[in-house]
């Protein structure tokens, strides 16, 4: 158990020897959300994952940074300007004979500018920055190309999974159910002495096999269903989203479908 415990703390990225509580498993999953198509599901995971969402703030600087690359390119007109106010209150004394009284006054100072900027020759070094911003901003669209690739797979893969685990559940317990009142039917032959031992082990050993084929397709189910969750970046949800079309999540940073 010990050992069980700290390899799920280490597959969720936790120390070994943390102490942590396992929560209930639930009865049921929320299966019935699941829609018959993967449509809605990769709209939510192209719209909430994070890795997504970080790959599109890529794409926002570097569209930012080839924009002030090529701005450098031209003439700017810069504007400056100040204002101040200055102001004194004072009493001096006229032990020297040279002003004896109250001093107040006040200023007020201000300046305004405009400076023409002209890019002469800076040894291509702008149009470099040019190439170079242009350049990043195609390999930032292209790894988001790919991301949004790579969640569209893992979303699909994940459904079927998910749709093949439930079905190994619900057949595992067709087969439990089958061996346990075939076990029953020998237990009750070999009390009445109508059965031999090794007809009631064998219908024991088809038990034993058919709960621990149970426990396995429930695991599995388990298993597929977070790999799902993980897949969307969010639980499945309890009312279908909005229209994917109308959604800001893929703007024009996302680029998957587009030519």
């Amino acid at each position: 158990v010990k050992v069980s415990r700290g390899d799920l703390a280490t597959a969720v990225g936790w120390p070994a020897n943390i102490d942590f509580d396992v929560a209930v498993e639930p009865k049921d999953l929320p299966l019935s959300r699941m829609e018959q198509n993967t449509k809605e599901l990769i709209h939510l995971a192209l719209r909430d994952r994070s890795d997504l969402s970080s790959a599109r703030a890529t794409v926002r600087q570097g569209k930012a940074d080839l924009k002030k690359a090529e701005s450098d390119l031209w003439p700017k007109l810069v504007a400056t300007g100040n204002a101040g106010w200055t102001g004194i209150n004072a009493r001096i004394s006229g032990s020297y004979g040279v002003f004896d009284g109250d001093i107040d006054a006040s200023d007020i100072s201000y300046y305004g500018g405009l400076a023409f900027q002209i890019p002469i020759f800076e040894g291509f070094s702008l149009r470099n920055k040019v190439r170079v911003a242009r350049s990043n901003l195609e390999a930032a669209r292209a790894a988001l190309r790919l991301k949004e690739e790579e969640v569209i797979s893992d979303v699909w893969s994940s459904f079927y999974n998910v749709r093949t685990a439930a079905q190994q559940v619900e057949t595992s317990k067709t087969l439990l159910a089958s061996s346990t009142e075939s076990y029953r039917v020998s237990l009750a032959r070999y009390r009445a002495g109508a059965a031999e031992i090794v007809e009631l082990l064998n219908a024991q050993s088809l038990l034993v096999s058919a709960r621990s084929q149970e426990v396995q397709a429930r695991t599995d189910l388990f298993t597929f269903y977070a790999e799902l969750v993980h897949a969307i970046g969010a639980d499945l949800p309890s009312a279908p989203p909005d229209n994917p079309s109308g959604s800001e999540s893929r703007g024009e940073e996302s680029s998957h479908g587009k030519k």
